[in-house]
Formats: C-alpha cells, sequence, structure tokens
C-alpha cells in the first residue's frame, strides 16, 4: 500500500516535469501588470495578473521573480492566492494541474516546491499537502505539513480501468 501511494504521488508530480515534449519548442508568452527587468542581476519581477503560457503549460500568479544566468533560468518564484499551473504530459490525454501560495523552482538542484496548501491533480487523483517537493533528478516525491495544525497529507487514488491495467 505505502508503495502504492508513493507511486500515485510520483506519478503525479513527474509528469509535470516530463511535459509534451513540443512544448519546449514553442514560444514563451507572459503577461502582467508590470513587468521590471534587471539585465544586470538578471532578476525580473512581474506582478499583476501574472500569465506564463508555451505550449500547453500555463502559469498563473500575482507575483513571479525569475533569476537569470547567461539567459538561462536558474530560478523562480511564483506567488498567488493560489499560484496555480497546468501541463499536458506526453502521452497522455489529461492535464496535470497544481498550485499553492508559493511554487518555487531552482535549476541547480533540480527541484520544484509547492508549498502554502500545495495541491497536484490529473483527472480524479489528487496530491495535497502543506508542502509538496520534487526532485526531478532523483524522481522523488515528498508531501508533509511544515508545522503541527497544519493540513496533512492526502492522497486519492482512483481505480484504473481494465484496459489501463494491461498496459
Amino acid at each position: 500500500m505505502k508503495a502504492a501511494l508513493m507511486g500515485a504521488a510520483l506519478w503525479l508530480l513527474s509528469h509535470a516535469a516530463f511535459a509534451l515534449s513540443t512544448d519546449r519548442d514553442q514560444p514563451i508568452e507572459l503577461e502582467a501588470d508590470r513587468a521590471e527587468l534587471d539585465n544586470a542581476t538578471g532578476v525580473s519581477t512581474y506582478t499583476g495578473n501574472v500569465v506564463v503560457t508555451q505550449g500547453t503549460m500555463r502559469l498563473e500568479a500575482d507575483k513571479l521573480i525569475l533569476q537569470t544566468v547567461d539567459g538561462d533560468i536558474e530560478s523562480m518564484e511564483a506567488t498567488g492566492q493560489p499560484a496555480y499551473f497546468r501541463q499536458r504530459p506526453d502521452g497522455e490525454d489529461q492535464d496535470v494541474e497544481g498550485g499553492g501560495r508559493r511554487i518555487d523552482y531552482r535549476s541547480s538542484d533540480a527541484k520544484v516546491v509547492l508549498t502554502g496548501e500545495a495541491w497536484v491533480n490529473q483527472g480524479k487523483d489528487e496530491l495535497r499537502g502543506a508542502r509538496i517537493e520534487y526532485d526531478i533528478d532523483a524522481d522523488r516525491v515528498l508531501a508533509s505539513r511544515e508545522q503541527e495544525g497544519e493540513q496533512r497529507v492526502r492522497i486519492i487514488i482512483q481505480p484504473r480501468k481494465s484496459e489501463d491495467k494491461n498496459d
């Protein structure tokens, strides 16, 4: 049972990191009420109804801070009530959606961290917790509550159809 629950959690989050391969070839579109770009530091701050799209990927936030080095994104911090993402994984017919009050990404350690009533869904399967951390390189998920009184980790896995079991 533990292996099945962890496998489902890994499956939900790993699909978010392995989006449609064609997404990477699409232009990135960014909209916000305000944008501040500092070429000297490589920090870009976008505020107010921030929407980022690239292919099937969509990120919505109240504020987005990007740190770039030599044109590559080194870190990203999206905050909102909630910050939200949606993306279609390769070979899937349903999007992965998730969110929390904050979504952090660091390329240096290849981690995505959702905090503040964090959640990830695909179809009716869901993973919820105060903090959800996905280590992309290790393909490992850690979902937890950070302190007593916060919501406990909750995973709901729907039964698979018989033809899904044979795949």
